[in-house]
Order: structure tokens, then C-alpha cells, then sequence
């Protein structure tokens, strides 16, 4: 068995153990990577949840609880995380963001606070500015949003996502340097996520178990990239 098939299955036995762990235990261990880039203008999907996400290659760990309330004409949403980087840097964010939802087009914008230090001393504080629209055609929802620090060059996303039934969901999204798709398959216990990252290849897979009004959610990380991290959620929705 060559040494790529045994780290394909190395990573696999962990990965299954890590999930029937979290399950077990209901512990929060992963958190979605839209928890930090969804776009503002969306139909809102109310609830309440915890999430934690460790990238491995830079020993990154984040921490974050977060909410969203609305209705179908409108949704507001709030997300606090708490970063540690190695032993030196920190970095606690907040967010807030609001849409309004017409009858084909939703609009939304947000803000977002980032307090930024040193374990020597140093801190500094960044603001963050986000906004975007949505076109919602029957099952597909078009979306284009722009996020950016007041110090760095505003980033534009775009992306189009397919609700084809109650059970299977898909979609694309690209900032003009990565390009990101995933799939959501779902089943009477849970949903099976996976999601891929070009250029190069990168690759997830996760699984969520819903209970009633909660959610246990679990993604693993195979490859290099953004993708290379073990995120990990638990959410209750909340009704409209």
C-alpha cells in the first residue's frame, strides 16, 4: 500500500473517531468557514450556536459564538470569536450585520470590530466594512458581496447557490484568486458536507447530526489550503 493510500485512511480512522466523539460527548469542536464569510444579504436562517476551528499548518485556533433573527423580510445576525496564534498573537473580532429581503433581491450590509495584540504589549485595532446583494431565482440565489479592512484593499466575492430539494444543496463561490464548491447531501439522521478548494486541490468532508431543534456539525480538512483545519459546530434554530 503505497504511503499517499495510508494517509488517506490514516486520516480517515481519525476523522470518523473525532466525529463519533463530538457525537458522543455533544461537545462543540468545529465550526463552519461561512461563520467568517457569508455575505449580509441572504434569507436568514435563525438560530443560536458555538463553533471552534484549529488550522493545523499555523497552530491557529478560533473560538466563536454567534446568532441570527429575522423573518422572511428581514434578518440581522451577530458573531464574537476569540483567535490565539501559537503563544504570541490574539485577537478578539465582533460582527454585526443586517438584511433586508424584497421579493427578489436582498440587501445587506456589516460591520466588524478586530482588537489585535501582542503577548509583549503591542495591540492595535482594525475595523472591517462588508456589503452585498442578492438575486433569488426560484431555487438559486446569485450573490455578490465586497468585505474589507479599512487597511487593506477591499475583496470581492461572488457566488450562486442551488436549494434543489429539501435534501441536496450545492454551490460555487470565487474571490477571483480561490474558487470554493460544496455540497450538502441530507438524509432522515443528518447531512453529509463536502466542500473543494482550487487552484491546487484541497478537500473536507463533514457531517451533521440534527436532533430535534439542535444541530451537531463536524468538518475535516485532508489537504493544504484554507481548508486544512478541523472546525467544529453545535447551533439550535430558533422559529421565525
Amino acid at each position: 500500500m503505497s504511503y499517499v493510500r495510508k494517509s488517506f485512511y490514516n486520516n480517515l480512522f481519525c476523522f470518523i473517531l473525532y466525529v463519533l466523539f463530538s457525537w458522543m460527548t455533544c461537545t462543540p469542536c468545529f465550526a463552519d468557514e461561512s461563520l467568517w464569510n457569508k455575505s449580509p444579504a441572504r434569507i436568514g436562517e435563525p438560530a443560536i450556536g458555538l463553533g471552534f476551528e484549529h488550522r493545523k499548518e499555523i497552530d491557529e485556533r478560533k473560538f466563536a459564538s454567534y446568532g441570527e433573527w429575522g423573518r422572511d423580510s428581514y434578518r440581522i445576525d451577530f458573531l464574537s470569536s476569540f483567535t490565539l496564534l501559537d503563544s504570541l498573537y490574539r485577537n478578539a473580532y465582533s460582527e454585526i450585520n443586517g438584511g433586508l429581503n424584497f421579493k427578489m433581491v436582498s440587501l445587506g450590509i456589516g460591520y466588524g470590530n478586530s482588537v489585535e495584540w501582542l503577548d509583549e504589549g503591542t495591540f492595535w485595532i482594525r475595523h472591517l466594512l462588508r456589503g452585498g446583494v442578492a438575486v433569488q431565482l426560484d431555487k438559486i440565489s446569485l450573490r455578490s458581496w465586497i468585505r474589507s479592512f479599512c487597511d487593506e484593499s477591499p475583496e470581492f466575492w461572488g457566488g450562486a447557490y442551488w436549494n434543489a430539494s429539501a435534501s441536496f444543496r450545492f454551490y460555487g463561490k470565487t474571490n477571483g484568486r480561490f474558487f470554493e464548491v460544496g455540497s450538502n447531501l441530507c438524509f432522515s439522521f443528518g447531512c453529509i458536507e463536502t466542500t473543494y478548494e482550487f487552484p491546487g486541490f484541497a478537500f473536507a468532508v463533514g457531517i451533521e447530526f440534527s436532533l430535534w431543534n439542535w444541530q451537531i456539525k463536524g468538518n475535516h480538512g485532508f489537504e493544504g489550503g484554507f481548508l486544512d483545519r478541523n472546525v467544529a459546530q453545535i447551533s439550535k434554530k430558533l422559529k421565525n
